[in-house]
């Protein structure tokens, strides 16, 4: 997916889909996971969800969620469909983020 990061403080940003506009919450928890879904991207700054982007030693990102410090992960795979979550980090593949900077100019949906 191609996300913009708009600036929120330091490390941390309101990300936006770039095709629909839209950005992704945090929804309802099942144990230590808690769902992600993608919602309207408000107007107000202080209504949007803030996420933190942690450079690895490894050049990936770890990005958290800026109020509650989970973690985004993917699960699933193996034949199974793969769904991104929040969960408490723990240094896995699931949970590092390769960024790649992408000229919107240049985009097709």
């Amino acid at each position: 997916m191609t996300w913009k990061l708009r600036p929120a403080g330091d490390s941390v940003f309101h990300v936006q889909n770039h095709f629909t506009s839209k950005t992704f919450i945090v929804n309802k928890s099942h144990g230590d996971e808690t769902n992600v879904i993608q919602t309207s991207f408000a107007r107000e700054a202080t209504e949007r969800p803030i996420w933190r982007f942690t450079k690895l030693a490894d050049g990936s990102y770890q990005i958290s969620d800026a109020k509650s410090g989970a973690a985004l992960t993917a699960i699933g795979g193996e034949g199974q469909p793969i769904r991104v979550v929040v969960a408490p980090w723990q240094d896995q593949d699931a949970q590092k983020w390769e960024l790649e900077k992408t000229d919107p100019a240049k985009l097709t949906m």
